[in-house]
This record gives C-alpha cells, structure tokens and sequence, in this order.
C-alpha cells in the first residue's frame, strides 16, 4: 500500500512537472517569435502564427477548448466581446479565432508579457482615461474597417466566473464606427465531469503564478467558448451594444442576474425571450462595408456629443 500510494504521488508529481516545463517552454516560444520576426509579418500570417503560438500553450497546460454555437465564418472582421476571468482567455479565444486584442497599456511594461502582447499587435488603452479610451477605441475602429479581428473585455477586470459585471460601452463604438458585428462569448472552465473550476481565475489577490499553480494541479481543464448570435450595430448606441451583449452573455453562462435594461431581474427564459427578439429584430443582415477613416472620426464625435 505504502508503495503504491508513492508511487502514484510520483506520478502526481513529474506530471506537475511536466506540464511546468512545457509551459515556460511555449512562453519562451511566444517571446522569441514577438522578438524576432511576429511584428515584421503581414497580417495573415501574424495572426496564423500567433494562433498556433496560443495552441501550443493550451496543449501545454492540457486545457481542452471546447467551441458551442456557430462559429463566425473566417475572414469576417468582428468585434469579439467576452466574460473575463483568467490570463488565459486571450488564448482560448484566439486558438478559435485569430484576432487584435485591446489590454492595458501598463501591461506593455512587464518582463517576457510584455513583448508578446507588443508582437501580437495588441491595442493599448490607458484605464481610467476618457481619452485613452477614445484613442484606443479609434484604433480599433480603423483595425475593423481594413478586415481585421478585435476583441476586448468589456468588464474592465476579472471575476472567478461567478458572476457578470457590468459591461463599459467605451469601445463598443468602434463596431459601430467601423459599422462591424459584435460578436458576445461566454467563457468558462469545467472539469472533465463538467463541474465549474475556479482554478484559472486570475483576481482579487490571486497572483499570476498562483493562478499558473492552480491550472498545473488540475488534471484536466475544458475552457467552454458559447458563441452568441452576434449583433449587427445600426441604429443603436454604444451603452445600447453593451447592455445587449452582457445581456446574451449572461443567459449562455446561466446565470441569474440577466437583467433587463431597466435593472430589474428576470427569469432565464424571459431574459433570454428577450434577446432572441431583440436580435430578430436588428440582425436582417450580418456583413456590411468597411467605412472610411472620415466616417469612423465623425461617428466618434457624434458619440462624444451624446455622452
């Protein structure tokens, strides 16, 4: 008994170990490719780079995603919102779907992270700034309008994935100068038996090597990507895109605070009643044509107008 019993802790522990080592073996990997020659590559090939970058990691740390819904078709530039709640997620996310992704400027300046969001061309936004949200919103407009992908947390930070946020609308303007779809993800973390795991939560007080700790214990992570129905911004506001997406968001992670715009509770299915309507009625069609760099500083100003 005496013997099994340490033998399977052996076997516990080179399997940590392992999967340590392959991890700082993808994140050299990424850092030497945002060094080397990531920046210099044309688009395509940038992003078809950076998403094999993101699998390799993935299948480092043995984390399955698991993609549910209708996938956006390739080639389509989105606006990609999602629930935040690890480091992990822009990986999740781009293992599905290459994209620019907006994080904070301050990140730039951390050791080994901060080349790799620089070599992914990753869109800076200075927090708590109105105008570095506007700059940062108006790159991301003009990334949309010339085909690309963006993609953002709209919470602003991350929660265990409990619970839901409320949405920032600042940047949901670039879909609607750029005149792109939203599209909403709701993320999650299951265990193989399907049961939700906090292991990958990446707030409060919980350090990123904590959070890197907490995933190399797991045995085996299933990230959950539900796509939404996207939405197509016409006639709309930004905080109206917001509201709309948590919303959706909300209903595929089944959670119940899916509230309805006035702040009153709803239950899931008349939330999600709700939705379905709402989107019957804005998305009669998805594609729509890139505007001009005119177009996008004039629909900025407008909204500047109406805040």
């Amino acid at each position: 008994m005496f013997a099994e019993a340490l033998n399977e802790r052996s076997e516990m522990w080179a399997a940590k170990l392992t999967r340590w080592t392959r991890f700082w073996a993808g994140v050299a990997n990424q850092w030497l490719a945002s060094t080397a020659f990531l920046p210099y590559l044309e688009v395509a090939r940038r992003n078809c780079a950076v998403q094999s970058l993101s699998r390799q990691l993935l299948r480092a740390l043995e984390i399955e995603v698991r993609a549910v819904g209708d996938r956006p078709e390739d080639g389509r530039p989105l606006l990609v919102v999602s629930n935040h709640i690890s480091w992990l997620d822009s990986y999740v996310i781009l293992a599905l779907m290459p994209c620019r992704f907006v994080a904070k400027a301050e990140a730039f300046d951390w050791p080994v992270f901060g080349a790799i969001l620089r070599g992914g061309g990753t869109i800076g936004i200075t927090r708590g700034s109105a105008r570095g949200a506007k700059s940062a919103a108006e790159e991301a407009a003009a990334a949309l309008a010339h085909g690309e992908r963006v993609a953002f947390f709209p919470e602003g930070t991350s929660t265990d994935g409990s619970n839901l946020l409320q949405f920032h609308p600042a940047l949901f303007q670039s879909a609607i100068a750029a005149g792109t779809p939203v599209q909403p993800i709701a993320l999650s973390y299951l265990r193989p038996d399907g049961t939700r795991t906090t292991s990958p939560a990446y707030c409060g007080d919980i350090t990123l090597m904590q959070s890197i700790a907490g995933i190399v214990k797991e045995p085996a992570i299933v990230a959950r990507v539900q796509f939404c129905d996207p939405m197509v911004p016409r006639q709309t506001t930004r905080r109206d895109l917001a509201r709309e997406a948590r919303l959706r968001i909300a209903i595929k992670l089944g959670m119940p605070d899916a509230c309805l715009p006035g702040g009153e509770r709803a239950p899931s299915g008349q939330a999600s009643r709700l939705a379905r309507t709402r989107a019957e009625s804005r998305a009669s069609s998805i594609g729509s044509d890139p505007r001009s760099r005119d177009s996008i500083e004039s629909s900025f100003q407008g909204a500047q107008r109406n805040d």
